[in-house]
């Protein structure tokens, strides 16, 4: 099964007008990580994102999609950062999941401190890619912060759903 993009680009060489067709293409293949269980909670979610990003001495950003039943239909190290930030921008996050049909995602970042409390940056960023994601029809479920030994779930812990609700 696979999906390819054509895009055209236009190159100049020398006095001639010539151009280069480049390919995307998605294709499935053999799955390398054990995904047959569903993510249904935060929980769930933590402990997958603890075993991928909890040991990194940087900011990891990375995101699950996850179909209708909430089985994950890919997973993605969309940024390395620093040792203090990352940077989160809605088309990286989304990408993949667009071109997997994902319905909905999580995104995670580890704090390499420990200390899972978002900042005000983690909570913005929760809302840009929340809103994003509206306009696209693919649903933030949640927004994790990853330390070794536990985890932050910004939607379980209401953080920025009940400062959106006040807004509203």
């Amino acid at each position: 099964m696979g999906c390819v993009l054509w895009l055209i680009e236009m190159i100049k060489t020398s006095n001639k007008n010539t151009y280069n067709l480049v390919e995307v293409r998605l294709t499935r293949k053999k799955r390398l990580f054990p995904f047959d269980i569903p993510i249904l909670t935060p929980g769930a979610a933590g402990k997958f994102f603890q075993t991928m990003i909890s040991h990194k001495d940087r900011e990891v950003l990375c995101a699950i999609g996850m179909d209708m039943k909430g089985y994950i239909t890919y997973y993605e190290v969309i940024h390395i950062g620093t040792l203090s930030q990352s940077i989160i921008h809605p088309r990286e996050v989304f990408k993949a999941s667009i071109l997997s049909n994902s319905n909905a995602i999580i995104i995670a970042h580890n704090h390499p401190s420990g200390d899972v409390s978002p900042s005000n940056n983690d909570r913005h960023a929760t809302k840009r890619i929340m809103e994003a994601g509206e306009l696209i029809g693919i649903d933030l479920i949640d927004h994790l912060i990853i330390a070794e030994d536990r985890y932050y779930s910004i939607k379980e812990n209401k953080t920025y759903y009940n400062e959106r609700k006040e807004n509203e």
